[in-house]
């Protein structure tokens, strides 16, 4: 028998594109979904804990920062097909950079609940906010249904270090003042686990009450959005706002996986929202009313795919793919379709069958949007989840069995092995994460950056593997950067996207 996975991108790309193979009901999943947006990379705030890194808008920016007119245009179209019920406008950078884009999304996207999630940059001047906010109102009196709608500012230590308390006061003051009877139209707090920022905020005010509603509690009560602690904030004057407030997760792409205890917090709050905010199905919605819908993320530069479920051998785009050629090439993957129906637990245990550190690895990482990107960079275990996920469906009598037989025999034999003869398989494979990366053609720089993964244990490799790597970079670097000792080779501090490797932009 031939070993598959030492060619394992030629066999997943097979699966991928062959139609048919297993079948679904995208019906099932027609109620309202929750779509994601980001707008733009861009920021300009700086906050010292932000995951994106967003920069400021130094020049003119092209189709793969932001969205252009075009993107605009297929993204509303996409977003009415999909059925989204609550559509939440984010980062990336700060969406409010994007006026004419966000209004045209209050206004032309026909969801029951919009968020606007904000730094309040734009706020910095009461003037300024309160003609944006005004244009907001404007917005969303021109649609054709109502929606609520609802600016919600983002108050932390790091969003202060610019900001101080300037956008809070002055859109509590808009609010209060224009916006409290509004029946669409409100504003809403968000802050983070342990942070002392609003709170001291608070403490300046004359006086203020504080009510809980409640924990894990949804933010709209007829499409599921879970807040980990909900609040309502009462002021003096009777006015009031509800308050969120989120985990505070510690993500970075270069977690050390040779030291456990230095991500073991990590990893507990990883695990702690995927059960308490996501029940362990994140790509799906459950609504209060029983059906069940999609979550979808769209990313700045048009990628789409259901929430940590891309891939880098399914990739969408919305600037190419329509809603329907989405939701089909979505479901007709065995690899997404079994993220969306059996969701995080039982893609965790199969992955842990061949390479419990790719587990690991995704909820040290912590970056939730792109689980998995991370979770499948080898792609060998892109290979081995797809094989075992076919498996699950053969059981189930879901494979198109003419389909099946048009496969390659390779493959076909492999699928039809044992699972612990297919564990043998991956194990005996040449192929490594070490040829996928020298096959990609690195720079020397992104090279190195692959060296120090490897180095923090983010990958499954032999010593033999690793002298290769190191063979391959010595080969080509200059007489004195050679590496001449690996285990006194020195992981250098960087910010949390200058490495290549494992969250590569596609």
């Amino acid at each position: 028998m031939k070993n598959v996975f030492d060619s394992p991108t030629i066999y997943s790309k097979t699966i991928v594109e062959t139609n048919n193979l297993v079948r679904y009901d995208t019906n099932t999943y027609r109620g309202k979904s929750f779509l994601c947006l980001f707008l733009t990379r861009f920021c300009g705030v700086g906050c010292p804990f932000c995951f994106f890194k967003s920069p400021p808008n130094q020049g003119a920016s092209d189709i793969r920062d932001s969205f252009t007119q075009e993107g605009v245009d297929k993204f509303i179209k996409f977003a009415n097909e999909a059925n989204v019920g609550y559509l939440q406008i984010s980062g990336g950078g700060e969406s409010f950079l994007k006026r004419k884009a966000l209004l045209r999304c209050i206004t032309e996207v026909n969801a029951d609940r919009i968020m606007l999630v904000t730094s309040g940059v734009w706020a910095s001047s009461e003037d300024v906010g309160e003609a944006y906010v005004r244009d907001i109102a404007s917005a969303l009196e021109k649609r054709e249904k109502p929606a609520r709608v609802s600016i919600r500012l983002s108050i932390s230590e790091g969003h202060s270090i610019k900001l101080a308390n300037k956008p809070l006061v002055n859109l509590l003051k808009i609010f209060e003042e224009n916006y409290r009877s509004h029946p669409y139209l409100t504003l809403q707090l968000k802050t983070f686990e342990g942070d002392k920022t609003l709170w001291k905020f608070l403490e300046s005010l004359d006086s203020h009450k504080l009510e809980s509603i409640g924990d894990n509690a949804s933010d709209d009560p007829f499409v599921t959005k879970v807040i980990p602690w909900k609040k309502k904030l009462i002021f003096p004057s009777g006015y009031s706002v509800i308050l969120g407030i989120s985990r505070v997760f510690d993500p970075g792409l270069r977690p050390n996986l040779n030291n456990p205890q230095s991500i073991s917090n990590t990893i507990s709050v990883y695990n702690q929202d995927i059960d308490q905010s996501e029940n362990d199905f994140p790509a799906l919605v459950l609504n209060p009313d029983g059906t069940k819908g999609l979550d979808w993320l769209v990313e700045y530069n048009g990628n789409v795919c259901t929430w940590q479920n891309r891939v880098q051998d399914n990739l969408l785009n919305v600037y190419e793919d329509d809603f329907n050629t989405v939701l089909q090439k979505t479901f007709s993957d065995p690899l997404t379709l079994s993220y969306i129906e059996k969701g995080s637990k039982r893609r965790d245990e199969i992955i842990s069958e061949v390479s419990p550190r790719a587990v690991t690895l995704m909820k040290a990482v912590s970056v939730r949007d792109y689980a998995g990107n991370c979770l499948f960079e080898d792609e060998k275990v892109r290979l081995y989840y797809t094989i075992r996920t076919l498996q699950d469906y053969i059981e189930a009598g879901r494979v198109n069995l003419l389909e099946l037989n048009k496969l390659p025999k390779d493959l076909l034999d492999v699928i039809r092995s044992t699972k612990e003869d297919i564990i043998t398989l991956f194990k005996e494979a040449h192929h490594s994460i070490v040829d996928q990366e020298i096959k990609r053609g690195p720079t020397l720089i992104e090279f190195r950056d692959f060296l120090e993964l490897l180095k923090l244990g983010h990958f499954d490799v032999s010593e033999a593997q690793i002298a290769r790597a190191i063979t391959y970079y010595n080969e080509r670097m200059e007489t004195d950067k050679k590496i001449s000792d690996y285990q006194r080779f020195s992981v250098k501090t960087r910010s949390l996207f200058g490495i290549g490797g494992v969250l590569r932009e596609t």
